[in-house]
């Protein structure tokens, strides 16, 4: 199996993050070492799919955070 690229030197920022697609897709970075903005209605599911995706071994050098959005806010 080829080896995966790595993105340490990306930030990327998941909407819908905690959950489908984006949990998906945050965890597909994380195994390369990308810095990865989980964008999330709900700050404690937010932490708790870092939790989650941290358990991973192949995960642990990414530099994950969690930051609470409301999308639907023009503020």
């Amino acid at each position: 199996m080829a080896q995966a690229m790595s993105l340490a030197d990306r930030t990327f920022l998941v909407t819908g993050a905690n959950s489908g697609l984006g949990f998906e897709t945050v965890k597909a970075l994380a195994r390369q070492d990308a810095h990865v903005i989980l964008a999330v209605k709900t700050k404690e599911k937010g932490d708790e799919a870092i939790r989650k995706i941290q358990q991973d071994e192949a995960s642990r050098r990414a530099k994950l955070e969690c930051r609470q959005v409301d999308l639907a806010s023009f503020k």
